[in-house]
């Protein structure tokens, strides 16, 4: 009998996790068909809340069981189901601030920050762990089709699921504890709302050029003097910057007071932040491509996307939006 540990333990894992999210569905089911009395009413959802990494995982959902459009339902099932969620960007985040700032208050109404005239959404105090908040429902209803009922009569219906509910959320912090963070375990989708800008910049033929045994040193200290200058431009605005040898992924981050679930906000925030720093970045590399005439006067190609990084990775290696601004930079 082999005791080599497994490579891999992936299927095990989320096996168990998609067990425990069943069990979790039916859970929340009872809760659910007590709210589905109000028209307004479209879903519970139970977040895992992951406060270092500003993020909640989205567990499980269970829809209204009143015979409702199923287009009611569209705008979650592509945008929170099976999702991460920033909460510096969602009302879930905002209505657990709020809870946080006001320990009186049992439950808190915040308008959907990604689908805002549409949806309200009601959060009651978060299930926690050693005073650590870890999990909590939310529950959405539409404004058009109904009254939104009342906090007090939301939180008594609450109260009296509230233990059975309180259970599931310790398993998935157990489960969690066990085998890692749970976004990564169900294998959720990255947030759809940005935290950072991109700005991916390459040297053109630089192949050629450090293959070349004659240009190889000149072109190295041309990137020493590019790299320099551009970490002037960016003194005190950036994240982190990934060196690739002849080129960088810089990451600056959109402040959370930008409404990061706007795209016309995050427009205005690259047209106000990212645009002059890729306008002094062009500048700067041309300005001392003439003073290396040996190499032809390299120039340099860029892209930048806004996407969301995630702040749990110290090498950010696994963030998507770094592949996604390295194709539209080798498509250009």
């Amino acid at each position: 009998m082999s005791l080599v540990e497994p490579v891999s333990r992936r299927s095990e894992h989320l096996e168990r996790g998609r067990a425990l999210q069943s069990q979790a569905y039916t859970a929340l089911r009872p809760f659910n068909d007590d709210l589905s009395g109000f028209s307004s009413h479209e879903a519970v959802v139970l977040f895992g809340i992951n406060k270092p990494s500003r993020t909640a995982a989205s567990l499980v959902a269970v829809e209204s069981s009143a015979p409702i459009d199923t287009r009611r339902h569209q705008f979650r099932r592509q945008n929170i189901d099976s999702h991460i969620m920033d909460l510096a960007a969602t009302a879930f985040g905002a209505s657990l601030r709020e809870l946080a700032a006001n320990p009186s208050y049992d439950s808190w109404f915040e308008e959907s920050r990604l689908n805002p005239g549409v949806h309200m959404t009601w959060t009651p105090s978060p299930i926690t762990d050693n005073e650590e908040p870890i999990a909590a429902p939310e529950l959405a209803f539409s404004v058009a089709h109904g009254d939104v009922p009342k906090g007090t009569k939301l939180e008594r219906i609450y109260d009296t699921h509230k233990s059975t509910i309180e259970e599931i959320a310790h398993a998935f912090r157990a489960f969690e504890k066990e085998v890692g963070p749970l976004q990564d375990t169900l294998e959720l989708k990255r947030p759809i709302t940005p935290n950072s800008v991109i700005i991916r910049w390459d040297l053109e033929g630089s192949t050629e050029l450090m293959t070349d045994e004659e240009l190889e040193p000149i072109a190295a200290n041309y990137l020493r003097d590019l790299k320099r200058a551009i970490a002037q431009i960016l003194n005190g605005k950036v994240h982190a910057t990934i060196d690739g040898g002849d080129g960088q992924n810089i990451i600056i981050d959109i402040p959370t007071a930008t409404n990061l679930a706007d795209p016309v906000a995050i427009k205005k925030f690259e047209r106000q932040t990212i645009q002059p720093i890729v306008t002094s970045l062009i500048q700067k590399q041309d300005e001392l491509s003439h003073s290396y005439t040996e190499l032809g006067s390299p120039r340099m190609t860029l892209s930048t996307e806004a996407g969301y990084v995630n702040r749990g990775q110290d090498d950010y290696i696994d963030n998507a939006v770094l592949w996604r601004v390295a194709r539209s930079l080798k498509q250009k």
